[in-house]
């Protein structure tokens, strides 16, 4: 189980109003957002043709030659993603069996799995496992599949390693929705647009993040995520209290709503 201790102070005073908001429906994704990826140029917008990914060596002529490359009976041997296209042949996330049951235990062990289900859908394109555990009303997550759809459809793809999940405080609301802190551990990671290298996105902090989750037609689903700020327990003494159970930026969360826009993430 998610260690809870950790969290100490910070998750104590702040998880009240964060929870609070995840449970309202709206307070989770009118918050900040993490970053889904930086703006990409419109399809076509470069001066090469369109799928130049492709005339040059991109996704679909890499996946065919490493296919064909195979021996039959073989298993396909899985190829990262690299600068030369999207993964191939790479394993899907293995959901862990709690998250199908309405518990804490199951709440837990849906976080983890989003975020690798999130770096499945980057690398490879396959959005499926990511969207059946995000639901509907998830803002963030309906960012990320419309996203992920524009760039795949557009020659791009992603470059990058898994992202971890920390610390997380988690409460059950009822027997079906649960709230609560975490903090995640985002890697860098090169976007591809028509088949070229569009820039690397860095993630220089942990972000604290506020969610909310689910359990609807036998699973755990992701309805709110936002990035709420920095994770940092070492200044927690320092805060103060603004008067509505939430804390000033001059704390172990560091508010950042200028490099932060709106719109989404949590990589």
């Amino acid at each position: 189980m998610t260690d809870k201790r950790v969290l100490g102070t910070l998750l104590a005073v702040v998880v009240a109003a964060s929870a609070a908001g995840c449970a309202g429906g709206a307070g989770a994704d009118d918050a900040q957002q993490p970053t889904v990826v930086e703006s990409l140029p419109a399809a076509g917008a470069d001066d090469g043709a369109p799928g130049g990914g492709q005339e040059n060596g991109g996704p679909a002529e890499v996946g065919s030659e490493k296919q064909d490359a195979e021996e039959p009976g073989t298993e396909p041997t899985p190829v990262p993603a690299s600068s030369d296209g999207p993964a191939q042949n790479w394993p899907v996330p293995e959901p862990p069996e709690e998250i199908y049951e309405p518990t804490e235990e199951g709440a837990e062990a849906l976080i983890q799995h989003w975020f690798d289900a999130r770096h499945y859908a980057r690398v490879t394109g396959d959005t499926e496992p990511l969207e059946y555990f995000s639901h509907e009303e998830c803002v963030l997550c309906q960012s990320h599949l419309e996203r992920l759809d524009e760039v795949f459809s557009n020659d791009g793809w992603y470059v990058s390693d898994p992202d971890d999940v920390g610390d997380t405080y988690l409460r059950m609301e009822s027997e079906t929705v649960a709230t609560g802190l975490l903090a995640l551990h985002e890697s860098d990671f090169e976007s591809f647009w028509e088949g070229a290298s569009y820039g690397v996105t860095e993630a220089e902090t942990a972000g604290a993040h506020q969610f909310r989750a689910v359990h609807e037609d036998g699973r755990w689903r992701v309805a709110g995520m936002s990035l709420i700020g920095e994770y940092g327990a070492q200044t927690v003494d320092r805060r103060e209290s603004n008067g509505d159970g939430l804390r000033e930026p001059e704390s172990a969360i560091h508010t950042n709503k200028a490099e932060n826009p709106q719109e989404d993430g949590a990589d």
